[in-house]
């Protein structure tokens, strides 16, 4: 809620100059010694609903000059965000449900990783070359406003991806997913409706040639399980592939034959990781009717997977 958000006075200390501050904060700055150096020695900041505008945003990209991780959740009043400049310091770069953002712009700095959940929007990166960790979600899937044409830039240098996908659309059936030629991890938290395969994400995992690990979050919404053989997909090596996380599993049918499909083709694999835990609720206390169904979990997590496991594969079933 933007409008009972706090709004950073940023006016206030953009007029201090590295000296005492003065008007509204000339008490408070004679008991914080540390003040007068103004922002120079800052180096990491949050904001979480804080509404910061452009101007501030700006302001503080010029006036800390050390700043090496900026985080920025839930403010309403960005619209267009621009991080450009060799001269940052700038390496972790996260932008959380900040609802009003229309345009991110990153170009000319080495940003490490960078972060952004949110409505689509138009997003342009270039000239980021130590840019090798990007988290993204954008609107319901991303693909339909050309997520990976919005990072095509820096496809090549990627080392870990995580993908924010509400709810798949139809079309990632026939999706044509760009190598990702040294992606060594791939995180997709997907939102669980009904029983639809899960199968069409193995053309992504076979565009990650060198993909050492993967995780699948499964958000539940509305899971079932329907009565249908499980089938199979297209062979593919996977000769990295070591470690498979899958969290928020119910044992439905698409569960288990995705988990049968890196069984199957992971020529490497050492580790199968199963966690049954609902994945919305994995802050709220846990009520006895949802400990009944991640005990019903487990249980169909071993019955559909111990059978088929390879002897050399650990299956650990949290």
């Amino acid at each position: 809620m933007p409008m009972r958000n706090y709004t950073f006075p940023y006016k206030q200390l953009s007029h201090c100059k590295g000296s005492l501050l003065k008007n509204v904060y000339s008490n408070w700055a004679l008991m914080q010694p540390c003040i007068s150096t103004g922002l120079k020695y800052l180096k990491a900041l949050s904001l979480k609903c804080v509404n910061v505008s452009e101007e501030a945003l700006e302001f503080f990209l010029s006036s800390c000059s050390v700043l090496q991780y900026l985080s920025i959740h839930g403010s309403g009043d960005l619209v267009n965000v621009k991080v450009s400049g060799s001269s940052l310091m700038l390496k972790y770069l996260e932008i959380v449900f900040c609802l009003g953002i229309e345009t991110i712009e990153i170009s000319n700095v080495n940003l490490v990783s960078f972060s952004y959940l949110g409505p689509a929007i138009n997003l342009i990166i270039s000239n980021v070359p130590m840019l090798d960790e990007i988290s993204i979600g954008e609107g319901y899937s991303g693909l339909e406003n050309n997520v990976f044409g919005q990072l095509s830039c820096c496809l090549y240098q990627l080392e870990i991806l995580t993908l924010d996908i509400y709810r798949p659309e139809e079309n990632i059936k026939i999706y044509v997913f760009p190598v990702l030629p040294n992606l060594k991890q791939l995180i997709l938290k997907v939102g669980a409706w009904d029983d639809d395969s899960l199968l069409e994400f193995t053309s992504l995992i076979k565009a990650c040639p060198k993909l050492n690990r993967f995780v699948l979050q499964l958000i539940w919404m509305s899971p079932s399980k329907r009565r249908r053989k499980i089938r199979g997909s297209s062979k593919c090596a996977h000769e990295f592939l070591k470690l498979v996380e899958i969290f928020g599993y119910y044992g439905r049918t698409s569960e288990a034959e995705l988990v049968m499909y890196f069984i199957e083709n992971a020529v490497a694999l050492e580790k199968i990781i199963i966690d049954p835990r609902n994945q919305i609720l994995e802050r709220s206390p846990v009520g006895i009717d949802q400990i009944k169904k991640e005990e019903a979990a487990r249980r169909r997590a071993k019955k559909q997977l111990e059978p088929k496991n390879r002897p050399e594969v650990q299956l650990i079933i949290l």
